[in-house]
């Protein structure tokens, strides 16, 4: 079985993890920290941002593939697909790139977390189970 979305979400977050690790090896390089931060504010929330997209993008990932063989409706997991990796880039952008943007901070964090709800909910309907 293809699973369309799930692969090109999964791409798109791999591209963004490559971006974000590249930001942070080249703040590495600025601050002259090999390893840890050295209380580089920069580099921690470079390191912060790429993290956190580790931390949230396999779950996400796993919930959108369920999703899929499940056989639930494209554009719904597509839309929920593309409202998370929306989050991921305002929440990477913020922290990573900009000085200090709490709105796209807050933003991309928001978008992510409703994501991951939405896509639970949508799982459990797809099972039949009524959320609520």
């Amino acid at each position: 079985m293809m699973l369309p979305i799930t692969t090109l979400l999964a791409c798109g977050i791999a591209i963004l993890f490559l971006a974000l690790s590249w930001i942070v090896i080249k703040q590495r390089g600025r601050s002259g920290s090999s390893l840890g931060d050295n209380g580089d504010e920069a580099l921690i929330r470079k390191i912060r941002a790429h993290a956190n997209l580790t931390e949230f993008a396999p779950l996400l990932i796993l919930l959108v593939g369920l999703a899929e063989l499940k056989s639930g409706a494209p554009l719904v997991v597509g839309t929920i697909a593309a409202a998370f990796m929306l989050g991921r880039l305002m929440h990477g952008y913020a922290l990573a790139v900009s000085n200090h943007s709490p709105i796209g901070r807050a933003g991309g964090f928001l978008l992510s977390a409703l994501s991951i709800a939405a896509a639970v909910i949508y799982n459990l309907v797809l099972l039949g189970i009524s959320p609520a």
